[in-house]
């Protein structure tokens, strides 16, 4: 049995990035001068450009192992099927939370005291936006080398 290492690597930086925000939130708040011009357009055309490329690579897997089981005439990849239509939903959800932060981080900076903490909030909440999708497209490769493995 594999073990999937993406929710754990996942909950580890989540975890991390609080206790910066808490104790720390210069580390990751607008003192960070990348992070604070990458939350605005710089991140969703990062992410623009992610969210593109892995939803082709989920396609071509589709349709593969859709050609595969339509020459086997056998349903034997119906958890694959639903771990790929998962993906592609949570890649399009996290470009939408993306768009979100940006739109919302400039406006809750001026209403807020603590600029910093929320500002570091929020450029952590992008940080794991972005991790989401590499662990997304980690998990596509792996789920391409197993299928690539067994079809020797």
């Amino acid at each position: 049995m594999r073990i999937n290492w993406n929710k754990y690597i996942f909950l580890v930086c989540m975890v991390g990035l609080v206790v910066i925000d808490f104790y720390k939130p210069n580390l990751l708040g607008d003192s960070n001068s990348f992070l604070k011009g990458f939350l605005n357009s710089g991140l969703l055309s990062f992410l623009g450009i992610i969210v593109t490329a892995t939803m082709a690579s989920l396609f071509v897997l589709y349709f593969e192992f859709s050609k595969i089981e339509h020459s086997l005439n056998k349903n034997i990849f119906c958890k694959t099927y639903k771990c790929l239509r998962l993906s592609a939903y949570s890649l399009i959800l996290v470009l939408f939370i993306s768009i979100v932060l940006s739109v919302l981080k400039p406006i809750i900076l001026i209403s807020v005291n603590s600029i910093e903490f929320v500002s570091a909030i929020f450029n952590s909440l992008a940080l794991l936006c972005i991790l989401f999708n590499i662990l997304i497209i980690v998990n596509l490769i792996q789920t391409s080398f197993i299928f690539y493995d067994k079809t020797k």
